[in-house]
């Protein structure tokens, strides 16, 4: 009975340890699956970004490397395997410059220039080498060497690097600074040149938004804010503010300009970040308003000299772009007549005399000299009217004829009495 028992513990025992057999090889052959897919993933990743891998034994002997590896080197993997792994770098040990060493973490990085594989030339590459050495458990040592060409990633750096330093020179040259507003915080980081712009201390960046709306002219305050509102409601369009600002150490009030977008949302929409720029127009801002009183006194001129003042274009009607009320007096038709060209001078020419004028005109244009006419130019009324014209081709700078300007008056009592 003893025996019998002892033979079926026995059995037991040897099916418990069959099944522990069986989930241990189903375990690995799950793990040997998920390894030859994560090994497949890993070789499309590398091929797709040409990038070498090397797995190097204690005596650094190729165990195993990727195709890519094996071509960069220019023989076959089965070649490779239990080959010395020459210059601890490649198996053809290319020749190196300008080599840049440092440790990340467990990772030993280098960098170096070399020659560009299979090319006759001298043209070169940038490379990193990623290196990490492991132990397994009795204590055998392996090495992983990950090799990518990273000159297309350098040149994109010195290019992003030469845009950035030419966006600096122009924001610079334009005084233009760059802030960045944390919306949830309220707080406000600016650039040099935003300090520069709002008198700051250029060793402190970092500002709450309250001092910002502070400095602010009282009058303007209401109406940046409610465009600001609606800015962070639809922020689709960029948002432009123009308003006052007491600048520290300043008496008088500054224009500025700021301009901005919303760069960042939550998960619920809601505004989180917001970047832009900030200008001082205040010389701008003064000379549109130099320029608009010299035009409210040249209006209050035109208006009350005894005759008529334009400024047209050189075409087939020559179309008004300015003209002074005078006009009415001298054909009848308002100044908006002239301006909506509802009416043109070409139309009231008397006939006899629109062929001269025309050729006169052209004739003076072509030597770039002025022009002095006498016609005649019907009325509203259906009066006939003599005119005395003076006129000259205003130019741009590159000699391009931009309009024509010029003086009317009003002769007719003068031609009667010569009568």
């Amino acid at each position: 009975m003893s025996v019998s028992r002892r033979a079926t513990h026995e059995v037991e025992d040897e099916r418990s340890e069959l099944a522990a057999l069986r989930e241990r090889v189903a375990r690995l052959e799950r793990e040997n699956a998920t390894l030859r897919r994560w090994s497949a993933a890993l070789e499309r990743a590398s091929e797709r970004h040409d990038v070498e891998v090397w797995l190097l034994d204690e005596q650094r002997r190729v165990v195993c490397c990727n195709d890519v590896a094996a071509r960069t080197s220019g023989r076959a993997p089965e070649e490779l395997r239990g080959r010395p792994f020459r210059d601890g770098e490649r198996a053809h040990a290319p020749e190196k410059l300008d080599v840049e060493t440092e440790r990340r973490g467990p990772y030993l990085v280098r960098s170096w220039t070399e020659p560009r594989p299979g090319s006759r030339s001298r043209r070169y590459v940038r490379v990193d080498s990623l290196t990490r050495v492991e132990a397994d458990a009795r204590g055998d040592r392996t090495t992983l060497l990950v090799i990518a060409d990273i000159t297309r990633r350098r040149d994109a750096e010195r290019a992003l690097l030469e845009q950035r330093r030419r966006l600096e020179l122009a924001l610079e040259s334009a005084s233009i600074g760059l802030w960045d507003w944390d919306i949830s915080t309220g707080r406000l980081t600016i650039d040099l040149n935003a300090c520069e712009v709002l008198g700051e201390d250029p060793n402190r960046r970092e500002y709450a938004i309250e001092a910002w709306r502070d400095a602010m002219h009282p009058e303007d305050r209401a109406r940046v804010e409610r465009s600001i509102r609606r800015h962070l409601d639809d922020s689709d369009e960029l948002l432009v503010v123009e308003y006052r600002a007491r600048l520290p150490g300043g008496r008088d009030w500054s224009w500025l300009c700021a301009r901005g977008r919303v760069q960042e949302y939550d998960r619920d929409g809601r505004p989180l970040r917001m970047l832009g720029s900030i200008q001082d127009i205040t010389r701008r801002k003064q000379a549109a308003a130099r320029l608009e009183e010299s035009e409210r006194r040249f209006r209050m001129l035109a208006d009350n000299v005894p005759g008529v003042i334009y400024l047209c274009l050189n075409d087939e009607r020559y179309r008004m772009t300015y003209i002074n009320n005078a006009v009415e007096q001298l054909t009848g038709y308002t100044a908006r007549d002239f301006l909506a060209d509802r009416v043109s001078f070409v139309e009231l020419y008397h006939p006899d005399d629109l062929d001269e004028i025309v050729a006169r005109v052209d004739s003076a244009l072509r030597r770039d000299h002025s022009f002095s006419l006498t016609y005649r130019l019907r009325h509203k009324s259906g009066e006939w009217r003599w005119i005395d014209e003076v006129g000259v081709g205003v130019l741009s700078p590159e000699g391009e004829l931009l309009h024509l300007e010029g003086f009317l008056l009003d002769v007719t009592a003068r031609k009667r009495a010569e009568a």
